[in-house]
């Protein structure tokens, strides 16, 4: 797991900074400290950084930052949305800053999202520090549960037309459930016939851990599961080595085919080129030939 650190207090002339240490070190100038602390599970930091405006930053490791979170979000989210014909019921994993929920929610015929995150006070600090994305959770048509993924689809019954998992960097200890077999079996037993699960992936190309063991076990649990399990690669700045990818899957339609009725246009995702995000997967598919080889 990816790891980051605070500097201490700086003296007068000096400047605050951040470095989040994983294939590369990055270093941040912080403008403000807004909210530092440990809860039961996790450490949560949201930062003011210069150029990038506020960040959450979960054990060390930035989750998004105001300047280019829309990458994230988006491609999430929308090509999942755009693939269905019909989406009513929504369930996200994870979340608990309330981005996906915002995206998820401009859908007209959305009438429901369940938002399942495992640690309330990342829910609490997000509402207290960053509203533009946590006031989501104030629209009539969230259900905020506080609790563990897993154990929700394992005891709920019921099922939904699109199911987003927004967790924590598959290689961090609090995720690592949510990225095996069994939990993948979970999400297909509560995903209607047309539905689709989208799923990010971290960064398949320069991590060794990842790319020799995690990144081709996720797809091929998958694949036993679903007829169409798709790549999309994503550009993202602040995150490690500014690659990354997430997966969209479907037991009966394929997802890179856009079917919703009410066309989102965002600021990264545009209908008109939703087939060509799935174009490079064949790359993403070939990563593990590559490793060792530079």
């Amino acid at each position: 797991m990816a790891q980051g650190a605070l500097a201490e207090e700086p003296f007068e002339g000096m400047t605050l900074t951040f470095a989040e240490e994983s294939t590369i070190t990055a270093v941040y100038q912080v403008r403000r400290v807004l909210a530092h602390e440990r809860s039961s599970l996790q450490e949560i930091a949201i930062l003011e950084l210069e150029n990038w405006g506020k960040a959450l930053v979960l054990d060390g490791v930035i989750q998004f930052t105001q300047r280019d979170e829309f990458f994230y979000h988006e491609s999430l989210v929308h090509p999942a949305m755009m693939a269905h014909p019909n989406p009513r019921r929504v369930l996200v994993i994870g979340g608990g800053d309330g981005g996906v929920a915002r995206e998820a929610l401009r859908y007209p015929t959305v009438e429901e999202v369940t938002v399942v995150e495992v640690d309330g006070r990342v829910v609490e600090l997000c509402r207290q520090h960053m509203p533009e994305f946590a006031s989501s959770f104030d629209d009539p048509r969230v259900r905020l549960i506080i609790g563990n993924g897993r154990s929700f689809l394992e005891e709920q019954a019921g099922s939904y037309d699109v199911i987003l998992l927004d967790s924590n960097d598959p290689l961090a200890e609090l995720a690592r459930r949510l990225f095996d077999p069994v939990f993948f079996r979970l999400c297909a037993e509560h995903l209607t016939d047309e539905g689709m699960l989208a799923l990010h992936l971290s960064e398949s190309l320069f991590r060794e851990g990842y790319l020799g063991y995690e990144a081709p076990m996720v797809r091929g649990a998958l694949s036993q599961l679903f007829r169409y399990v798709e790549t999309i690669p994503m550009p993202y700045s602040t995150y490690p080595c500014n690659w990354w990818s997430f997966m969209v899957c479907s037991k009966g339609l394929d997802p890179r085919v856009v079917r919703n009725p009410h066309p989102f246009r965002g600021r990264y995702y545009d209908p008109a080129y939703h087939a060509w995000l799935f174009a490079p997967a064949a790359f993403i598919e070939r990563l593990e030939m590559l490793k060792g080889t530079f």
